[in-house]
């Protein structure tokens, strides 16, 4: 009798390990399912679309680095809900550092220390660089649960056309050199960044893809 529970019992463990062998085979391919349903724009689209409205894009980010200092102000401009009706863009937001021109010079660098030391950034919010959102979040922002966390896409404007050294952007020149960031290379600069696979991100790493001088598509991961 003994034998035969035991038996028994061995019988139901192993019809339990291939239940629960089956669920989690079942979840990780509805995971996959989902995650390939909530795909991204694809960087070709967001290049189409900039260049479809490409006059309407530079226009708004000028206004924004002339205006945007002052938020509220600038977003009830009738020229600025004008263009944010024709280029499907919802806000602008500025983005880190400042550019002046010609960036890598010791003149910039000497504005960069002006700027700090007279704290002018207000007065200076033009040569910020500004990060352009979208309208539709639902094709520039995802979650993905398998890999990637929170996702999103958006449109970058560098007042300055920035170097690209080693495969990433090159930080403007400081006056006492590059103390937080290492030689000042930033961002990645990759040829797509349509695949999580291909780019291998780090969690909480934005790369960027190159659309013309001074403009980029940048894909984030969320930490």
């Amino acid at each position: 009798m003994r034998n035969r529970s035991r038996l028994h019992l061995s019988g139901k463990r192993r019809w339990v390990y291939l239940g629960a062998t089956i669920g989690l085979v079942a979840f990780m391919l509805v995971v996959f399912l989902v995650d390939r349903a909530q795909s991204m724009i694809s960087d070709q689209e967001m290049v189409d679309h900039f260049n479809a409205h490409k006059q309407d894009f530079n226009a708004l980010v000028q206004t924004y680095l002339t205006y945007g200092r002052q938020p509220v102000e600038w977003a009830n401009r009738p020229d600025v809900i004008e263009l944010k009706t024709k280029t499907s863009i919802e806000r602008i937001i500025d983005g880190p550092g400042y550019w002046f021109d010609d960036p890598y010079s010791l003149e910039a660098a000497k504005k960069l220390k002006q700027m700090d030391d007279e704290k002018s950034w207000a007065q200076n919010h033009s040569r910020k660089t500004a990060i352009v959102k979208m309208l539709d979040h639902r094709i520039h922002e995802t979650f993905y649960w398998s890999v990637g966390g929170l996702n999103w896409k958006d449109y970058f404007y560098f007042p300055a056309d920035p170097y690209i050294e080693h495969g990433r952007i090159k930080l403007p020149r400081e006056p006492d050199g590059y103390k937080s960031i290492p030689h000042g290379l930033l961002w990645r600069v990759v040829d797509s960044t349509d695949s999580l696979h291909a780019w291998n991100s780090e969690m909480g790493e934005c790369v960027m893809k190159k659309i013309e001088p001074k403009w980029y598509i940048r894909r984030c991961r969320s930490r």
